[in-house]
């Protein structure tokens, strides 16, 4: 891959964490009070709506740390994974796994089926 398309990959995918934080509802006084007004005539759900925790894995490759997130058992051996998400998230034995919205950026079109089969 070439300098010029890396920039391009790159562009893409700041554009799309731009777009996606944006879907999330703003914790600001005033704009809350705005997105009430604004909620009461159109009623849309946000992407990450009831989520406690999100986890934006940005360059996942097969997605493998969500399941470190999700199924910590499977992976005795991912020593470094487990201790980031113990300290961030809890410890596994307390986590919930309803209280988590993983969203998986991969732009390598190699991946794509396993993101769908993981869905």
């Amino acid at each position: 891959m070439n300098q010029r398309n890396i920039r391009i990959l790159v562009s893409m995918m700041c554009c799309i964490i731009f777009a996606f934080l944006r879907s999330f509802k703003s914790s600001s006084p005033g704009i809350t009070i705005q997105r009430e007004i604004t909620a009461a005539h159109h009623q849309e759900r946000k992407l990450a709506d009831g989520c406690y925790h999100v986890f934006l894995d940005v360059g996942s490759n097969i997605g493998m740390h969500a399941r470190f997130l999700l199924e910590p058992s499977l992976y005795r051996n991912a020593g470094i994974a487990r201790s980031f998400f113990n300290t961030h998230f809890g410890p596994e034995e307390l986590r919930d796994n309803r209280d988590f919205c993983i969203f998986s950026f991969e732009p390598n079109p190699s991946h794509l089926q396993r993101h769908e089969e993981m869905r």
